[in-house]
């Protein structure tokens, strides 16, 4: 088992990912992981077409981004 390293982003950190693709979102919760072979999980924070705060799937930190995809 391998060490667990610390988490490369931190909650309130904005990100672009496959769930919003177009518009950044902050992160609202972290999942540390105990073991290092295994990456932390992250989740961020959308709004529903009413307006309504939801949160996004768990997602690895491959699966976030700075910069908007096309």
């Amino acid at each position: 088992m391998a060490k667990a390293k610390k988490p490369k982003y931190s909650v309130g950190d904005e990100f672009y990912s496959w769930q919003n693709p177009t518009v950044k979102r902050k992160i609202n919760r972290i999942n540390l992981s105990d073991n290092g072979d295994y990456g932390h999980k992250y989740r961020l924070t959308f709004f529903d077409k009413d307006g309504y705060r939801t949160n996004s799937k768990w997602m690895d930190e491959s699966s976030l981004y700075k910069t908007k995809r096309k």
